[in-house]
């Protein structure tokens, strides 16, 4: 494999284990964030992380094996993927056809001198820009500062990231990343056909949702007669719904048992991630998917801690980055996610603050999502989870 389909796969690990620790907290509540912002994020960290620290955040990242601690690489690999992301265009319009960005910034005390190879990397390699402030004499300002790029970054889908009190005066460096998807679907739901439906809420409950429904040919999977999954993994379904230009699709994993989902978490790995990828075929669906809008938050200390990544956070080797001990002492993300009859709309942002060291035509297939599911949004091109969610209770 080259070292873009290597960091997909490392990454996508990643975002599968990374869900499954916070899916572990709570099987009952909705789930939605973004694995690609948090791995960005660290990302930036690794660039000047040394020895344990960055053996670590490899570990965490699933980088270990492709890459065998080779930071060249992984940073090379990263890059492309930022290549990539660059929406195709209408054919008919000439304009970009949705919307998809990602930044990086780092936020650095006045008087903090980065490592020049540092500030160089991330800034040639991961598109970040670097920006100087005042946490000491304007702790205030800094973080209002810091938000308002995130909203800008998110078309002010995420406010206040930094929480009152997130920063201090003795922060020394905030890293920030951003990532905003806008898209319609490439066949619209009709609203005349959204109606409200029962959906069986995670825990017994149940609420009136407004469900859309649609029927096309979509890429679907399910493994009810699939011998090399039985046993393996609870019996669910899989509807890969694209989006326009078919560059970005998102994938809806529905258990059988509408009691099943947080069954089908523990089963599902990257093994059968890859089954399903090669076992996706076109059939024609009746689909039904109920709106939705989600928006969470996430401390992600005890969460990567849960991963690997202890040292980080108390004796932390950031000696790449800047002389006299750096340690990182908060890790933050939030999430927005909305779902309509037209398309999608998602964001999120994380910050890492930084402190010193202390085929064949059959009959269509019902696919009905009236209890809880397991979402993800792909990127084509680089079969990359961006988003990744858990609809609970729409």
């Amino acid at each position: 494999m080259d070292n873009l389909e290597n960091l997909r796969a490392s990454l996508d690990d990643f975002s599968l284990k990374l869900y499954g620790v916070i899916a572990s907290q709570s099987s009952h509540d909705n789930i939605f964030l973004s694995p690609l912002s948090i791995s960005s994020a660290l990302l930036l960290v690794y660039v000047g992380a040394n020895n344990e620290t960055k053996k670590e955040i490899e570990h965490a990242l699933q980088l270990s094996k492709s890459f065998g601690g080779e930071r060249e690489d992984v940073l090379a690999a990263y890059q492309e993927v930022l290549r990539v992301f660059v929406p195709g265009k209408d054919e008919d319009s000439g304009e970009a056809s949705y919307q998809l960005a990602l930044a990086n910034k780092a936020y650095v005390r006045q008087d903090l001198t980065l490592k020049p190879q540092f500030e160089q990397t991330i800034i040639s390699q991961l598109n970040s820009e670097v920006g100087k402030v005042d946490f000491q004499g304007n702790t205030e300002g800094v973080r209002q500062e810091i938000n308002q790029w995130v909203e800008k970054q998110t078309n002010n889908k995420i406010k206040d990231l930094l929480a009152s009190g997130s920063i201090d005066a003795h922060t020394l460096m905030v890293l920030v990343n951003a990532i905003y998807f806008k898209a319609d679907w490439l066949d619209k739901f009709s609203e005349s056909d959204t109606k409200k439906e029962k959906f069986a809420t995670a825990g017994g409950g149940e609420s009136d949702v407004d469900m859309m429904y649609i029927t096309k040919k979509i890429h679907y999977y399910d493994n009810f007669e699939d011998q090399e999954q039985a046993g393996k993994v609870p019996r669910f379904q899989v509807a890969v719904i694209p989006y326009k230009q078919r560059e970005m699709s998102m994938l809806v994993l529905l258990p059988e048992n509408k009691n099943g989902l947080a069954d089908l978490e523990r089963h599902f790995d990257m093994q059968t991630l890859k089954h399903l990828y090669q076992n996706t075929a076109n059939r024609k669906v009746h689909l039904r998917l109920p709106r939705f809008k989600l928006e969470q938050s996430y401390d992600l200390v005890d969460v990567l801690q849960k991963m690997g990544i202890q040292t980080l956070f108390a004796s932390a080797d950031l000696s790449g980055i800047a002389d006299g001990g750096l340690s990182v002492s908060g890790a933050v993300h939030k999430a927005f996610v909305e779902v309509n009859e037209k398309g999608t709309e998602a964001a999120a942002a994380t910050a890492i603050m930084m402190t010193r060291m202390m085929v064949i035509e059959r009959e269509p297939v019902e696919f009905r999502a009236d209890h809880p599911f397991l979402f993800a949004i792909r990127h084509e091109p680089t079969r990359l989870i961006t988003f990744m969610g858990r609809v609970a209770k729409p």
